[in-house]
């Protein structure tokens, strides 16, 4: 094995995906099982998660499909312990669900904040703290969160969504901090602007994309295929040394 192969080599590992059916965690799903991971597919939409299983069929790893629900705790705990019956264990996590409800900062209200939180955070921090335990009781272990430049950027009828994310990085930052000396790095990755069918209405719009892409230094709005990378780093030897960081990953959409 050369040595780039060996930095960013994945194959035979374990990793759990969330918001596998789709978007960034589809294609995160379909780049680790080409590179031999075996690759546990997880979203709520069962008839879409089956497909994209379907559609992975051939890679070099292998592709489990699994239905949960990650803001229920019960589901989550159930998901964890099947996976500890086989394959045994998980070596990456990547927590790439997620939701949006746009709503003023005059109009919102307690019911749509509560909602944010309690998919795009609440449930990440249980799927991190119940199947991360697992990995610091085997002493290894790479978890990225894909966050968003929500949080680092004011954008218009986006509270919740910018509480949830920001919310997300500071606690990967806690989580890796208790447990960078067990073996398990914890990173998040903000991505700007993405076309996924998450955000494809938006991008429907002439007179947004235009305005958009005055604001993105690269002039290009970027496609799931366009994060996986440092996904990929953070889930490595590559990335050993990288904890408790939030990489933005944005094509310049922050630095103006």
């Amino acid at each position: 094995m050369g040595i780039l192969e060996e930095l960013f080599d994945i194959s035979g590992k374990t990793a759990l995906v969330t918001g596998a059916a789709g978007g960034i965690g589809a294609c995160t799903a379909e780049v680790f099982c080409a590179l031999g991971a075996d690759v546990l597919l997880v979203d709520i939409n069962g008839e879409a998660l089956e497909a994209q299983a379907a559609k992975m069929k051939g890679l070099s790893g292998q592709a489990r499909p699994f239905v949960c629900n990650a803001a229920d705790e019960s589901e989550v705990t159930g998901l964890r312990d099947e996976i500890l019956k086989k394959p045994g264990h998980v070596d990456i996590l990547v927590n790439s669900h997620g939701i949006a409800r746009r709503a003023s900062a005059d109009e919102i209200t307690a019911e749509q904040f509560d909602v944010l939180l309690e998919v795009n955070l609440r449930s990440v921090f249980l799927l991190t703290a119940l199947i991360g335990r697992t990995m610091t009781a085997r002493g290894s272990g790479a978890i990225v969160n894909i966050s968003s430049t929500a949080a680092h950027v004011s954008m218009p009828n986006n509270v919740n969504y910018a509480a949830s994310k920001g919310g997300l990085e500071a606690m990967t930052r806690s989580f890796a901090g208790e447990w960078a000396g067990r073996g398990v790095r914890v990173n998040a990755i903000a991505p700007g602007p993405c076309r996924t069918g998450f955000t494809e209405n938006l991008y429907k719009q002439d007179r947004y994309v235009e305005n958009l892409l005055k604001k993105i230094p690269r002039g290009e709005i970027a496609v799931p295929m366009d994060i996986v990378g440092s996904i990929l780093l953070l889930s490595t030897r590559a990335g050993i040394n990288i904890t408790g960081q939030t990489l933005i990953v944005d094509g310049g959409f922050t630095i103006i």
